[in-house]
């Protein structure tokens, strides 16, 4: 008898797809599930959106020049052995001393050429003679 009811049924659904159309099915299949209405498709998804591009850096603020100079007495000037006029130092006490060196020659002076006094990295917001010289002399390349 069993085969019989699913003969039944199928021949019920045949005709059903046959009366009622391909498009009613999906609308009798949700109703024989419980599910009422049918789904509506998902909506569509929104565009993403562009990436803020970070603001640049601010230019850096150009520091002042240096308007005092390094005191020989500093204890940074006194530590690395600066001298204001190497041609008036005695040179054969120092033993890192090479000829001919001075602060306007060393590549850690920022002064221009030919000026009595300028920046020196060494000793920050200061100026160092251009004459002098100090142990941490290094030629310009």
């Amino acid at each position: 008898m069993a085969s019989k009811t699913n003969n039944s049924r199928r021949h019920f659904l045949g005709r059903a797809l046959t009366i009622v159309g391909g498009a009613a099915l999906g609308s009798l299949i949700t109703a024989c599930d419980g599910g009422g209405q049918p789904t509506p498709p998902p909506a569509p998804k929104p565009a993403p959106k562009p990436e803020a591009k970070p603001e640049p850096a601010p230019a850096p603020t150009p520091q002042p020049a240096a308007t005092t100079n390094v005191d020989p007495n500093d204890q940074l000037a006194k530590q690395l052995g600066y001298v204001e006029n190497i041609a008036e130092a005695d040179t054969s006490a120092i033993a890192a001393f090479k000829e001919g060196s001075n602060c306007a020659n060393c590549s850690l002076y920022q002064g221009k050429e030919g000026e009595e006094a300028g920046p020196c990295t060494i000793f920050q917001g200061k100026n160092v003679k251009a004459a002098g010289w100090c142990q941490s002399w290094a030629p310009k390349a």
